[in-house]
């Protein structure tokens, strides 16, 4: 008897060390596999499913309290992500002509928009006269109020380019506004280039070259970038619009997923509360991360 006790215990041993090594290697090709496609690891195939899931269910919170009238940008990203939500805001604006953004055959009738300078030293006065950050298009005065980023003139000339015309000097006045260093100036000009894209403004070859660019200054930023912030956030969703959705990492989305505040919602880092764009651009990025998305053509439906 009490070798048959002993040969069940050493049986039992070599059960456990069997299991532990089975483990092992599981842990090991689930590590090459997140490697080579970390979508297609287990492991982030779980957090997906029981973490990020329910951050992003958890995020309708900030939504269903919040009670003010949302801008254009907030109100079209809460379309994308609870269309059923979106009827209980108001928009800041009634008409509004970044709301284009949501539909190619939504236009305003006789939106007028126009250069102001024709040339580069036109261009060099008007900079030295007001500033780094000035006007450079005449934007119809019924929409004047709207116009509240410094870049928001060069955008919607991209995001009407097909109903306004689109020249050589238009172009070289959108890279006025890129900061080459992954800021808010590359997320922008990476906006205007997936307008002029998706309406066929600019020739392809050239959108494809400054397209790339302007992406691995994003993405160079993004990796240096240790600290969450609304910036951070709009990287990734600028990524998975342009159509390279398969270079944002687990471990930004995870840090998206972690600065969640108690309201469901997302502040930026200067910020006391959560807000609707944060908020949204947040949201987004892990729904995207979600679903794997890499359909680039999101943007103006």
């Amino acid at each position: 008897m009490k070798i048959v006790r002993i040969i069940k215990k050493i049986l039992f041993q070599h059960k456990i060390i069997i299991i532990l090594l089975m483990l092992s290697v599981l842990v090991c090709v689930d590590f090459i596999s997140f490697k080579i496609n970390q979508h297609g690891s287990i492991y982030v195939q779980l957090v997906k499913k029981y973490y990020f899931n329910s951050v992003l269910q958890d995020s309708q919170n900030f939504y269903k309290t919040y009670d003010a009238p949302l801008q254009t940008d907030e109100f079209v990203m809460l379309l994308w992500l609870w269309s059923e939500r979106a009827r209980y805001f108001e928009r800041v604006f009634k008409i509004d002509p970044f709301y284009r953004i949501y539909s190619d055959e939504w236009k305003i009738d006789n939106f007028n928009i126009v250069r102001k300078a024709d040339s580069r030293e036109e261009v060099a006065n008007l900079v030295k006269i007001f500033g780094k950050n000035t006007m450079l298009y005449d934007v119809d005065k019924n929409f004047e109020n709207i116009m509240t980023d410094p870049t928001d003139d060069i955008v919607l000339k991209a995001l009407y380019c097909d109903d306004s015309g689109y020249d050589d000097f238009d172009y070289e006045l959108l890279n006025v506004i890129k900061d080459d260093e992954g800021g808010y100036g590359d997320t922008h000009y990476l906006l205007s280039l997936l307008f002029l894209e998706r309406l066929g403004c600019v020739d392809t070859s050239v959108l494809v070259r400054d397209k790339k660019n302007v992406v691995h200054n994003i993405l160079v930023a993004e990796m240096k970038d240790q600290e969450f912030s609304d910036l951070f956030v709009e990287r990734i969703v600028l990524l998975y619009w342009a159509g390279y959705g398969q270079d944002v990492k687990f471990s930004w989305i995870n840090k998206v997923a972690k600065n969640i505040q108690k309201d469901g919602g997302w502040k930026d880092k200067n910020a006391n509360k959560s807000d609707p764009h944060a908020t949204g651009l947040a949201s987004l990025a892990i729904k995207y991360f979600i679903e794997d998305f890499h359909n680039k053509q999101v943007l103006i439906k």
